[in-house]
């Protein structure tokens, strides 16, 4: 963990940085102009990067990686995780 945030736990570091990945992302590329639906993306973002993070700890990762999980998940955006997260489940299951 980086000695800038030694007192903010990487999970919650996680969340925070997707959601403003998040609203850097729309603000950047103007597809989302209301407030309401840029709020309920970044709140989406911000839950699934700590998701992620639970999935590092799960895993027995370096905690830094939740950081990183939760920046790719606010840069990519909900729906392109939801499309990754099910082609990987086809590819498992098999259709």
């Amino acid at each position: 963990m980086s000695p800038d945030f030694p007192k903010i736990p990487p999970e919650l570091l996680g969340v925070i940085l997707a959601a403003v990945m998040s609203f850097l992302r729309l603000a950047y590329d103007g597809s989302e102009t209301k407030p309401t639906r840029i709020m309920l993306e970044m709140a989406i973002c911000g839950g699934l990067g700590l998701a992620a993070s639970y999935a590092v700890r799960a895993m027995g990762w370096s905690l830094d990686w939740c950081i990183v999980a939760s920046c790719c998940i606010g840069y990519l955006g909900p729906l392109t995780v939801r499309v990754l997260v099910l082609r990987g489940i086809e590819a498992r299951v098999g259709k």
